[in-house]
């Protein structure tokens, strides 16, 4: 059946093309994963401002992909951004400054990524760690009621909404 692997050929080397093609993409994806996961041990070697640095880099990416509407790619550089500086939390003044402010934007734009997606639990869960670092912050309150109001919470969604008006 030389159909089944796109390719009118018959005999022995009927859709040979398709699975070369098939066996090289999952080369691509196990060399991608590897990938990764030595950027992860990479980052455990990193000092400080190596981290920022990269942070940095993540977070243009993740702008990037954001603009390009390709919301999955641009949430796994904000997650990067949280991964890198979850545990920098012995960082003294304007260090401790800017960590806390990349955090708080990696969170809010995780959650604008995941509304984009209509995963709106994953929103609420971003949402809520940004009000964890920012309880006025208007970004995360709009959006966690956004998010609320995706799960069919409207009551809870009003009130955040309100919680906004307050602020002004």
């Amino acid at each position: 059946m030389s159909y089944a692997f796109n390719s009118a050929a018959d005999g022995p080397e009927a859709g040979k093309g398709s699975i070369e093609r098939a066996s090289e993409t999952g080369k691509r994806g196990r060399e991608r994963q590897t990938n990764e996961k030595k950027d992860r041990w990479n980052w455990s070697g990193m000092d400080v401002n190596e981290k920022l640095e990269q942070v940095k880099l993540c977070k243009e990416k993740g702008t990037n992909h954001f603009k390009t509407a390709k919301y999955a790619l641009a949430n796994k550089q904000y997650s990067k951004i949280v991964t890198l500086l979850e545990f920098e939390k012995t960082l003294k003044d304007e260090k401790a400054l800017e960590r806390e402010q990349l955090m708080l934007a990696a969170y809010l734009n995780q959650a604008m990524c995941c509304l984009k997606l209509n995963d709106f639990c994953a929103t609420r869960e971003h949402c809520q760690k940004a009000l964890e670092m920012d309880p006025k912050n208007e970004k995360g309150l709009f959006r966690l009621g956004q998010a609320l109001l995706g799960i069919h919470e409207p009551e809870e969604a009003k009130k955040h909404f309100e919680a906004i008006l307050q602020f002004d």
